[in-house]
């Protein structure tokens, strides 16, 4: 990855970190505020799917690494994983499409 060097960088720097979709609030807040939507149930079952996926990958990643410096927990954890695959659990979809090279 080239970074702040990447043709990309500046367009990527507009996009938000995450999105506030259901997934990510607490189910307290969640249940409150979505108490009689079928929101609610399918915001717990995209949750409990994305968090048995980190699980899967969690595992995956620490047979293949060699220290865990290969994958430092502060950068590759649960939370982390949530807040970036997220949108695509809930179809988030960008106003703007464009093709990004793969050498971005």
């Amino acid at each position: 990855m080239q970074g702040g060097a990447s043709m990309w960088s500046a367009f990527l720097a507009t996009l938000p970190a995450a999105t506030l979709t259901p997934i990510l609030w607490p189910d307290e807040e969640r249940a409150q505020l979505l108490r009689g939507s079928p929101v609610l149930t399918e915001a717990r079952a995209r949750e409990a799917a994305l968090r048995q996926e980190w699980q899967e990958l969690a595992a995956a990643m620490a047979a293949a690494a060699e220290s865990t410096a290969t994958y430092p927990a502060s950068v590759f954890n649960e939370q982390a994983f949530l807040e970036v695959r997220q949108p695509a659990a809930f179809n988030v979809q960008p106003s703007a499409g464009m093709h990004v090279p793969a050498y971005f």
